[in-house]
């Protein structure tokens, strides 16, 4: 029923092709099905129910398909080991090379590619790191998370995923801390290269009025923190925990800026794909005030 929601079109889908009898007959009506989600699932059933007789239609979808499409045939043909699969790649890496491959897929071309592990492919990375602007820097290597993420994963993973903790720094849309900018209209001021590089590279460019203080005092002791206020008499932090510390002027001994606040080895806790998913939820933020949330 095509006046149906989607996504429990698309769970019905699934569940007809577990039980029924006949599961040819749903998997090929799925391929004809309106939505292009029910088509990239059929696909994905019949992938897995026949992976070498499929590198055809995958190669299809890598040649011509939607950003959705080539994703969906990336990363399917990743576990399906042989020369097809090579050649497939090989056409989208020409693709790439040319500038004809969307730019929201070449993460997953990479990681199929990866995955492949063959010397031809590896030197297909290698010569697409290489052509990149500015090959060599942190934001060059991480490049093919900029495009094609999920935002509702990225949502997710901004406010629930103690790995990223991002919402204990960063507010949006009222929601979250203050320790460091708030994101509600980040989407509509910066490009995502920015959002990007502030994630893989918190220190190239520093927000102005986040980065770190740090003082010492005269009997030792060491605070860091956000520059939150000061006067005459007291410099007050704020902690990457949100608390706010006090120094007495006179107390301090040394004082130098630090470095951003951003944790610098967030990245070692997120995949790839979850970097692109945080860079485009990042890019729907365009207002202060919530929309849907």
């Amino acid at each position: 029923d095509t006046n149906q929601d989607e996504q429990l079109r698309l769970s019905a889908f699934k569940a007809l092709a577990r039980m029924a009898d006949d599961v040819t007959a749903i998997l090929e009506g799925g391929l004809k099905d309106p939505s292009e989600a029910i088509q990239l699932s059929a696909i994905e059933l019949i992938t897995r129910r026949d992976p070498q007789s499929s590198i055809e239609r995958l190669g299809q979808l890598a040649e011509s398909g939607s950003v959705r499409a080539r994703q969906t045939a990336m990363q399917l043909l990743g576990s399906i080991p042989g020369e097809g699969t090579e050649s497939v790649l090989l056409k989208s890496f020409e693709q790439l090379h040319k500038g004809s491959f969307p730019a929201g897929a070449v993460l997953d071309l990479l990681m199929a590619a990866e995955r492949q592990n063959t010397p031809v492919l590896k030197k297909e990375i290698e010569a697409y790191r290489n052509s990149q602007k500015d090959a060599g820097t942190v934001l060059a290597l991480w490049s093919d998370c900029s495009d094609g993420g999920n935002a509702e994963r990225g949502r997710a993973l901004f406010f629930g995923r103690s790995a990223a903790s991002c919402r204990r720094c960063h507010k949006v849309q009222g929601s979250g801390g203050e320790v460091g900018p708030d994101l509600s209209k980040i989407g509509k001021e910066k490009e995502r290269a920015y959002l990007l590089e502030a994630i893989v590279d918190p220190n190239a460019k520093i927000a102005k009025g986040f980065e770190t203080v740090i003082l010492v005092t005269t009997e030792g002791k060491i605070h860091s923190g956000i520059l939150k206020s000061e006067d005459d008499f007291v410099v007050q932090l704020m902690t990457p925990t949100g608390a706010l510390v006090s120094v007495l002027k006179e107390e301090i001994d040394e004082r130098a800026n630090g470095q951003s606040g951003m944790p610098q080895d967030l990245i070692k806790n997120l995949t790839r794909a979850e970097i692109r998913d945080l860079v485009e939820y990042l890019t729907t933020l365009q207002s202060e005030k919530a929309a849907g949330h």
